[in-house]
């Protein structure tokens, strides 16, 4: 005999047996949600109420017969259908338990006949008789049940006393894997579905409140720390910056100042130079003080008689010319802008001064051949050689 509730409630007073009838067990597990019972389970006063006739939280329609903890001196009318008062017995463990019990009365025994054997009119009738008289006696029966249950209701009722009403809905049953095989049996978990007062507290506002403000505070205490963190690591990252900006500021401090010490140095010679007048020579030509002002200058537009100039260089040396325009970094116009600017007429001119010194080295030619045909005819006596000479 076991001392412990089916749903495993704590603080309980009383304990109830099942009936032991089969099928009175299947109809308490209907109605309890539970998969099996055994006739040495119990269930508590917080599940069953004895008094209301019924299970705490349910409808006293959907659930089997509640047992009579009176007896009563003269047999009633359930009495003679098969249920039976059981006085309240005391367990090793102290509760009081009431057990539920049915005892279905032995039926009219029926004649047995053989297959061989006919029936006859008599004994069909027989049997008809005790069809009839069957459904009569449990017609009557349900009738009485119903009339006794709502006269101890209004017997028994007083306000304050209501049994637990929930609007719970019972989630699905949940599916666990056996550690064998593959199959899967559903295994109800006993909170899901129970209704009493110590494991549903949907009425309690109060709880559900409290539930609400803890749950609140926990996402404000969250935040708060995420608040925090953040700041930590922007306060450590703008002390570093800060440190290396200050190193960096001192730095550039000090370059300042040997900068300043630089220019103020400049400055003072820039002012001496500044005094001195930079002026020609008495003996220099033109084409130097134009190639001068021309290399000093800070233009790009230069004068006809500078691109002249910067010609007549070219033409002596573009090698020369371009150093000086290149690594010199002087201020003479590009070589394409000189062969622009050019003229017709100085190229023609230049050409003309070619061919008259061509002309010239070749009459110098003549006259040296001239001469040493001369002293060869000195040299030898023969008037061969002048005539030689003369052809």
């Amino acid at each position: 005999m076991s001392s412990k509730c089916v749903m495993n409630c704590k603080g309980f007073n009383q304990l109830f047996a099942f009936p032991e009838d089969d099928k009175e067990l299947k109809r308490w597990c209907d109605v309890l949600e539970l998969d099996k019972l055994e006739t040495h389970d119990r269930l508590c006063d917080l599940h069953f109420d004895a008094k209301y006739i019924g299970i705490r939280g349910l409808r006293n329609d959907a659930f089997p017969e509640s047992p009579k903890t009176k007896k009563r001196k003269r047999p009633n009318a359930i009495e003679s259908l098969g249920i039976i008062d059981v006085s309240p017995d005391n367990d090793a463990t102290g509760f009081e338990t009431i057990y539920i019990a049915t005892n279905q009365q032995t039926p009219k025994k029926i004649p047995t006949i053989k297959c061989y054997e006919r029936k006859t009119h008599s004994q069909r009738r027989v049997t008809e008789e005790l069809k009839v008289e069957e459904k009569k006696t449990h017609e009557k029966a349900k009738v009485i049940r119903e009339s006794a249950k709502a006269n101890e209701l209004l017997a028994t009722y007083k306000p304050g006393f209501e049994p637990v009403k929930s609007t719970f809905q019972s989630p699905p049953k949940r599916t666990y894997s056996h550690a064998g095989g593959k199959a899967k049996t559903p295994k109800l978990d006993i909170t899901m579905t129970c209704y009493c007062r110590c494991h549903n507290r949907e009425g309690d506002e109060k709880y559900y409140e409290l539930l609400k403000t803890i749950e609140n505070l926990k996402k404000t205490e969250e935040e708060q720390n995420r608040q925090i963190n953040m700041l930590t690591s922007q306060n450590k990252l703008s002390e570093h910056l800060l440190k290396t900006k200050t190193k960096r500021l001192t730095e550039l401090a000090e370059t300042e100042v040997v900068l300043r010490k630089e220019l103020e140095t400049l400055q003072r010679i820039v002012n001496v130079i500044s005094k001195r007048e930079i002026t020609a020579a008495p003996t220099a030509s033109e084409n130097s003080i134009t190639f001068a002002r021309m290399a000093c200058a800070r233009r790009k537009k230069y004068t006809r008689s500078e691109i002249l100039l910067a010609q007549k260089i070219y033409s002596v040396s573009n090698r020369c010319y371009n150093f000086m325009r290149g690594v010199l970094l002087l201020n003479l116009p590009h070589t394409s802008t000189i062969l622009r600017q050019r003229k017709l007429k100085d190229i023609v001119n230049n050409q003309g001064d070619v061919i008259e010194e061509v002309q010239h080295d070749y009459e110098i030619k003549q006259e040296e051949d001239y001469e040493h045909d001369l002293i060869a005819m000195d040299e030898d006596d023969s008037g061969s050689c002048i005539i030689n000479a003369f052809v």
